[in-house]
């Protein structure tokens, strides 16, 4: 069944991108907005993107999905797919900025460069495999391979706040760093979980937390 509550775009958390976008704009410089957090954002929303959208255009990705978990249709949406996309064009931007605007001598971490690469690698790979056929020797179908997408945005949903944590730390200030978009990422996602809890208890359906969103959960909508 559709969420009772989900929220039509633009969505709290589609709205809090702006305010950083701005700011740098102004400033023409991305001083003070961490670079590691850009590069992990547009792994994961690359991860993400590919994920809901599959599921919500591909019907061979929903029945796969279907056949894995008893009949039940995944609940990715429509206002699911735009925040994706959303999400991804706004990341695209700011590391677009981050290419033209002054720095303040911040670089791209060492460690963020080779975990990104390992994972970009790791599942061109398996996407290779399963674009040219192969995938039955290794044991990886379409829904396994979303499926990874799935765990590499989970991962970078992680990790992706402590590099902007450390950068503030490190220069004793938060200049050059908007908080709205940290601000709307928390109330997003506490008021995601919400929705999922009731909907699972309106519809008397555990499994809208526990099966449909399980590769996010409990971080599908704090990106």
């Amino acid at each position: 069944p559709p969420s009772l509550f989900s929220p039509p775009p633009p969505s709290l958390s589609n709205a809090g991108w702006y305010p950083q976008l701005l700011t740098n704009f102004h400033a023409r410089s991305v001083a003070g907005l961490s670079l590691d957090n850009v590069l992990l954002n547009l792994l994961g929303f690359v991860c993400y993107s590919a994920y809901n959208g599959a599921l919500f255009f591909s019907e061979s990705a929903r029945a796969a999905y279907r056949g894995a978990h008893g009949g039940l249709d995944s609940d990715v949406r429509s206002n699911d797919v735009f925040f994706a996309f959303h999400a991804l064009l706004c990341t695209v931007v700011y590391a677009l900025q981050a290419l033209r605007y002054t720095r303040g001598g911040q670089r791209v971490s060492a460690t963020a460069c080779l975990g990104t690469g390992a994972a970009a690698a790791a599942l061109a790979a398996c996407g290779g495999l399963w674009l040219a056929g192969e995938c039955r020797c290794v044991g990886l179908d379409l829904l396994r391979f979303l499926n990874c997408l799935s765990y590499v945005k989970v991962c970078t949903t992680f990790v992706k706040y402590w590099p902007q944590i450390h950068l503030n730390a490190s220069r004793r200030s938060t200049a050059g760093f908007n908080i709205s978009n940290s601000i709307t990422d928390l109330a997003g996602g506490v008021l995601s979980l919400g929705q999922q809890a009731l909907d699972a208890w309106l519809f008397a359906d555990v499994t809208l937390v526990t099966v449909r969103r399980l590769p996010f959960f409990p971080f599908s909508c704090a990106e």
